[in-house]
């Protein structure tokens, strides 16, 4: 596949001790029906945690005068991508443990809509690696918060790179941060 990059991951759990039994994590765009299946459970923990909204259950759909059931999950990943909203995936084995919402803007600026890690995997460089896995080289990054939500983990790792994050905007209950970007490792 073009448009994937295989990278070990040194995880450690919350004790600092080396999980030795992770594979390899790929880290490719979301780009079939499969995918779906494989990230509905974190991508629903993930709106779950930032939106406080349960994706988990049934809708119904009118779809040509005909009633379907989807789960509201799918719904969501469906309106994403309609919305032209790319969604990265970090998979080890066959599980996706970590992802990211994303749009390219000039091919080098990144802005993040949304990222994700499973619990027993952050710190340990994946969402570093959802960037740096993008074909094009990143120079600078976007992102926004909800006032009362400061995205801790994400400034920690990014001050721990040794860059600077920048708020540029506010719009109500909204912040937009800037930061530049480079390759880490």
């Amino acid at each position: 596949m073009d448009n994937e990059q295989i990278i070990f991951e040194e995880c450690r759990d919350s004790g600092g001790e080396l999980y030795s039994d992770i594979p390899e994590v790929v880290y490719r765009d979301y780009v079939a029906h499969d995918d779906l299946r494989k990230s509905r459970y974190i991508l629903a923990k993930y709106w779950d945690s930032v939106n406080r909204s349960d994706l988990s259950k049934l809708i119904e759909l009118d779809v040509k005068g005909q009633s379907i059931s989807i789960l509201k999950v799918d719904s969501k990943v469906l309106q994403l991508v309609e919305d032209r909203i790319k969604i990265r995936l970090a998979i080890s084995g066959e599980d996706v443990i970590g992802f990211m919402l994303y749009r390219l803007a000039f091919d080098t600026v990144l802005a993040i809509d949304g990222m994700y890690v499973l619990g027993a995997f952050r710190r340990s460089g994946i969402g570093a690696n959802l960037i740096d896995s993008l074909e094009k080289p990143i120079k600078k990054l976007f992102f926004q918060t909800h006032l009362k939500n400061r995205p801790g983990d994400m400034f920690r790792s990014l001050e721990h790179m040794g860059l600077t994050i920048k708020k540029v905007n506010r719009d109500g209950d909204l912040i937009t941060w800037e930061s530049d970007w480079r390759k880490h490792g």
